[in-house]
């Protein structure tokens, strides 16, 4: 399996704050937590809190700058441009891990503190 595509699939689905598509990117068993979280989250309780984080911003866009695969995992390090009272740049690091079937099985975000809140 091509992780690196999935990956960028991902992180499409997060610039555009799809919510039915990202959920479905996840695995029924998915669980997504980043760094300062106090717990991680299920798939579907990501893809709402995502989709709440994203109507705060205009023209958000993921632009991965690197997608290093190692057997069932990327290591993703992205960029975040748009606007969000003026214009808006983060910089942050994910760790994918894939099932069987290509989904998104769990996903850890690292990013500054108070970056992403609704």
């Amino acid at each position: 399996m091509d992780l690196p595509p999935l990956a960028h699939t991902f992180f499409d689905a997060l610039g555009r704050g799809d919510r039915v598509r990202l959920a479905g990117l996840l695995s029924p068993r998915g669980r997504v937590g980043a760094d300062g979280w106090s717990e991680e989250c299920a798939g579907d309780d990501f893809a709402a809190w995502w989709q709440r984080v994203h109507a705060g911003f205009h023209g958000l866009e993921f632009h991965l700058k690197e997608a290093v695969p190692r057997r069932n995992l990327v290591f993703a390090s992205w960029r975040a441009v748009g606007e969000r009272d003026g214009p808006f740049q983060a910089d942050g690091v994910t760790v994918l891990s894939f099932d069987q079937d290509g989904r998104v099985d769990h996903a850890r975000f690292y990013w500054e503190p108070g970056v992403f809140v609704p």
